[in-house]
């Protein structure tokens, strides 16, 4: 792509506008200052440039820069073209949308050569513009990809007629794109003349290039071959590989390196004569390489969960794949983190297939088991025993992974053979159960200060009970290790409001009415003085605490004169 410069300057045309005067002229939009502007109160504002008698041009390119603080003023605003002055003008580009401040570039839909090129405003008393650039974009990829497809045949591979025809053709097309002024409708007509003569070109016989089109098919290679067996060509001339698609399967020395599967490849053959060097290629050519079959490696499997609560149990599944009949005998060696996880146990979860022994140290396992009878051993593939483990209480979630770090495994005959290993990666899940504790640590502080009764400052008969069994509840979560942050969290919940409605039961009276009728009287003070001088120490001070009104753990002239007072108050 190549822009010629701005084509609206005085020496290549003129300004024209719906006014010529006036404090803001026409001629403000081409004087290159974008504080200057255009502006004339009419009923189609317009301002544009004529490029004069015998010049019109194919105009595709506008660049203009808004009346600063008044780009609102463009909106539908058009950009026109027409070869009168006064009529004909056609719509080249309709401002839908507002512009941006400063320059702003437009591309136009045009191969028309207009001689006037104007915009003009919707706006009746207005036509606000700055400044107005007209340009011709011109593209010369189309000519330019031409002139070189043509540059790269051959002459040994066609006629003399048709060869020379494609040289006329050729060095106009090149002398159309070296000229800075030629138009895109010049460059286009170059460009389909020099594709009319390349079509047009004749394919000399026994030339490289007829060759070349009689090769269609090459030998689909056997299965394992490799090497790609070329197609043979008359004396004089040479076959190579040019271009494949699958270079990891077909190279372009001929060698082949087999696919797993069967995989279809593309190649392009290279014919060369060998007396002037003139070559052609083949057209894309399926060649469909057989695949050679891989055993898979043999290995152990582990697999179960991926996460657990801290604290849980939790199981996983050791098996044996790709592997051969016959394996009557496994040492088997089991690594993981001891900070994390410990072992609790393995069994057996094949019939045929026992655990020997087995040996443990921190963070280890080694399992020696065995194949009883031909079909155990014939059936090694699939799984095998089942490892217990428990993660740890940890302080906060963490990862790890247990790994399958030695797997030797035994034929009858004796013969050992280390197979790979294998690794599970799991998430260990911190619960946090402080809240939980804490919560029952309070609860059953209130329950055990808590007296069922009558009285005041007393719980109903039955309340302690249903309290009690909340707390329960709560500890049997509490001491749960498989319990999920959200059983913990709900176990709070029902706690708290279990608490939180004993508290609310408590019964409630008038302060010094120990009888509860309901008032205080002298009848309240001689309840009081018949247990004067008891204390907590007593060891049936529950009957009697009642009338320790101030809970100082005595019942003594204080509590009477309370009982005074309030009398005193209340009458």
């Amino acid at each position: 792509m190549s822009l010629m410069p701005n084509l609206a300057v005085p020496g290549n045309g003129s300004v024209i506008g719906s006014t010529l005067t006036g404090s803001y002229p026409p001629s403000n939009v081409f004087d290159g200052q974008t504080n200057t502007f255009f502006d004339h109160s009419t009923a189609t504002p317009y301002v544009g440039w004529d490029f004069g008698a015998g010049n019109a041009k194919a105009v595709n390119f506008v660049r203009f820069y808004p009346r600063t603080s008044f780009e609102s003023r463009m909106a539908s605003g058009k950009i026109q073209g027409s070869n009168s002055a006064t009529s004909g003008y056609v719509d080249l580009y309709t401002f839908t949308a507002l512009p941006a401040a400063g320059w702003n570039f437009i591309a136009l839909d045009n191969k028309t050569s207009y001689r006037y090129y104007r915009y003009t405003s919707a706006q009746a008393d207005r036509g606000n513009v700055a400044e107005l650039e007209f340009y011709i974009h011109i593209d010369r990829t189309v000519l330019g990809n031409k002139i070189a497809a043509a540059q790269s045949l051959h002459e040994g591979n066609y006629t003399p007629s048709t060869w020379g025809s494609l040289q006329a053709a050729l060095t106009d097309a090149i002398r159309v794109n070296e000229n800075a002024a030629a138009t895109q409708a010049q460059l286009d007509n170059a460009a389909a003349s020099l594709q009319t003569a390349i079509a047009g070109l004749e394919i000399e016989r026994n030339s490289p290039a007829d060759v070349a089109n009689g090769i269609t098919a090459i030998e689909a290679p056997a299965k394992g071959a490799t090497s790609l067996t070329l197609p043979s060509v008359p004396d004089g001339f040479t076959i190579k590989i040019s271009y494949t698609d699958g270079t990891n399967v077909i190279h372009s020395d001929g060698t082949i390196t087999p696919p797993q599967e069967d995989k279809t490849v593309l190649v392009v053959l290279e014919v060369t004569r060998t007396s002037d060097g003139a070559t052609a290629e083949t057209d894309l050519i399926p060649v469909v390489v057989p695949g050679a079959y891989v055993p898979a490696a043999a290995h152990a499997s582990l697999h179960g969960t991926d996460s657990i609560y801290a604290g849980g149990q939790f199981d996983l599944t050791y098996g044996l794949e790709h592997v051969k009949d016959g394996i009557y005998g496994q040492d088997l060696t089991f690594t993981y983190d001891p900070a994390k996880v410990e072992f609790a146990g393995a069994d057996s979860v094949k019939t045929g297939f026992t655990i020997v022994d087995k040996k443990e140290k921190p963070g280890q396992v080694r399992i020696i088991a065995a194949s009883l009878g031909g079909d155990a051993a014939a059936g090694a593939n699939g799984d095998l025993l089942t490892l217990h483990l428990r993660a740890k209480a940890l302080a906060e979630t963490s990862t790890t992974a247990i790994e399958v770090s030695k797997a030797v495994i035994a034929s009858g005959e004796g013969t050992e053979t280390q197979v790979e290993g294998a690794s599970h990666s799991m998430t260990i899940t911190y619960v946090d159960k402080s809240a939980l504790g804490a919560l029952i640590a309070e609860a059953q502080q209130t329950l055990d200060a808590a007296e069922e009764g009558t009285r005041a400052g007393q719980y109903p008969a039955g309340s302690k009970a249903a309290l009690l069994a909340a707390i329960s509840s709560a500890r049997a979560v509490a001491g749960d290790a498989a319990a999920a942050q959200p059983q913990v969290q709900q176990a709070a919940a029902d706690l708290n409001a279990a608490l939180q409605a004993f508290k609310a039961s408590i019964i409630t009276g008038v302060p010094g009415d120990v009888n509860g009728d309901g008032k205080v009287t002298v009848g309240d003070l001689a309840i009081v003085a018949k247990y004067y001088g008891k204390t907590s120490a007593d060891t049936d001070w529950d009957q009697y605490k009642f009338a320790d009104l101030n809970h100082d753990g005595v019942i003594d002239i204080a509590d009477l004169a309370m009982i005074a007072r309030m009398i005193f108050e209340s009458n």
